[in-house]
């Protein structure tokens, strides 16, 4: 199975979204959700396999593909200055890591912005699929946890 990805139920309340380390994100689920929550969201988190992705060799799909490249980069940049400041606290360091911080979040918005803009354009073809992938899931378009009345 693919360690990083697309997947369905990365989090509660979306969809389907880029899961970067699936071993990492399971570890997680075990030990921060709520016991009541924990055996749904294990069942319900799939990888989408690589050969089902709707679109995966359209542009979006590749500008995805792209925009993970780069935000990855960028974190590892921004924590790596950040770490170099916190072992000397000199003033270079500070603006290195203020200089990465600003990269990292122009890098994200444009990370964000092509992964909306993917999802919208397959949206229809990610429901049929998230219906195949995972069957009697609560998902009531906001959340796996359908509010109680």
């Amino acid at each position: 199975m693919a360690k990083s990805g697309l997947a369905f139920h990365v989090n509660q309340n979306k969809l389907v979204e880029f899961c970067d380390d699936y071993d990492v994100l399971l570890d997680c689920i075990k030990s921060t959700r709520p016991l009541d929550e924990r055996k749904l969201c294990l069942r319900l988190l799939k990888m989408i396999p690589k050969d089902k992705i709707p679109g995966k060799d359209s542009i979006l799909w590749k500008a995805c593909m792209k925009a993970v490249e780069d935000y990855e980069k960028a974190e590892n940049a921004y924590v790596g200055t950040w770490k170099v400041y916190m072992k000397g606290r000199h003033d270079c360091a500070w603006e290195s890591w203020m200089g990465a911080e600003d990269i990292y979040y122009m890098v994200r918005h444009v990370y964000n912005k092509a992964w909306e803009s993917y999802l919208d354009a397959y949206a229809v073809e990610l429901e049929k699929l998230h219906k195949e992938l995972c069957p009697n899931c609560p998902w009531d378009g906001h959340s796996i946890f359908p509010m109680k009345i």
